[in-house]
């Protein structure tokens, strides 16, 4: 969607405006809006008010030097250098135009020295080009304009009756991209280990290995499941509220996911939960990877001291808390 940048051209006035009515063309043919203090009319609020507000409202901020220095405030500074230090203070990108010829102070200029430190002062870091006269100037600020645009994008103005239709649009996307931050950031205050990266982990794919038993049309087998490690670990931390013994999580898990993946993706006549099982070597590597992932605890009696030889699984505190993230339903 096309959009109007405001551009604030700050400069000295008299001997400058025919150089300003070459930049405010320039401006203009880029279909972009100048401002600048002589379009406005007498205000009854404080003149430099006014103009900090108005460099506040532009989306970049354009110098243009001469040979004067300009009248000084009570302070002996230029109110052109003043609105330059505030627009370099409010971090607004500024693009500098000074004479070609480093000298050209005019004669008559009682501050020669204070033009001469302002310059040294706009030349050091920021975007600086050189004018000959009023038509080079003109090309050097299409030019100036065109990069900074490009390279530092700022807000700039939208027509209203233009763009109800993209701003919709650009809210949906901007709401979806902010779901997938909020939940990356979830998932990123997850204390996994320090050497988490080189495991498998999160959206990482692992191949299930499972068995079913023989069907009306099927004689029964072992094949392979694509998971990925967080889908696994939300099929089996729910179960995981409460400790649970080893033999009871792979049945429910194995359950779930036939529930979830194969009776919908693949139906067959006669196929049951009870007939689906993931085999011993996939779980028992699933349990080590959670275990290596700091998600869960695994224990040879459970917390009640119930006297019994199956393996108890529960979950840790940063299990707890990915089981949230991953299996909260989340507000469209």
């Amino acid at each position: 969607m096309d959009k109007k940048y405001q551009i604030f051209i700050s400069s000295t006035y008299e001997d400058l405006k025919e150089e300003r009515q070459e930049v405010l063309k320039a401006i203009l043919k880029l279909n972009h809006i100048p401002t600048g203090m002589e379009l406005f009319h007498a205000s009854n609020d404080d003149q430099w008010k006014v103009i900090t507000r108005v460099i506040d409202e532009c989306d970049y901020y354009l110098l243009i030097i001469g040979g004067r220095y300009s009248s000084l405030d009570n302070e002996g500074v230029s109110y052109t250098e003043k609105e330059f230090i505030y627009a370099k203070k409010i971090g607004k990108p500024i693009l500098a135009f000074l004479p070609k010829d480093e000298y050209s102070v005019e004669q008559s200029e009682p501050n020669k020295d204070k033009l001469n430190n302002f310059k040294t002062s706009v030349m050091d870091g920021k975007l600086v080009a050189y004018w000959e006269n009023k038509h080079h100037l003109n090309s050097e600020v299409i030019l100036a304009l065109n990069s900074i645009m490009e390279d530092y994008p700022s807000v700039g103005w939208i027509r209203g009756d233009l763009s109800s239709e993209g701003l919709i649009r650009e809210n949906s996307q901007l709401k979806t991209e902010i779901r997938e931050l909020k939940s990356e950031l979830k998932m990123s205050s997850i204390n996994l280990p320090k050497n988490s990266a080189k495991i498998a982990h999160g959206d990482d794919i692992f191949e299930v290995s499972y068995t079913y038993s023989p069907s009306f049309f099927g004689n029964g087998g072992k094949t392979k499941l694509s998971l990925t490690w967080n889908e696994i670990f939300r099929y089996i931390s729910p179960h995981l509220v409460k400790e649970m013994e080893e033999k009871s999580l792979k049945q429910h898990f194995s359950e779930a996911i036939f529930e979830d993946k194969i009776n919908v993706g693949y139906p067959v006549i006669g196929n049951t939960k009870e007939n689906f099982l993931i085999t011993e070597n996939s779980f028992q590597t699933i349990k080590i990877q959670l275990m290596q992932l700091k998600l869960i605890d695994v224990e040879n009696n459970n917390s009640q001291g119930i006297k019994n030889t199956g393996t108890y699984w529960r979950l840790t505190e940063d299990g707890h808390a990915l089981m949230l993230q991953l299996c909260t339903i989340q507000k469209e």
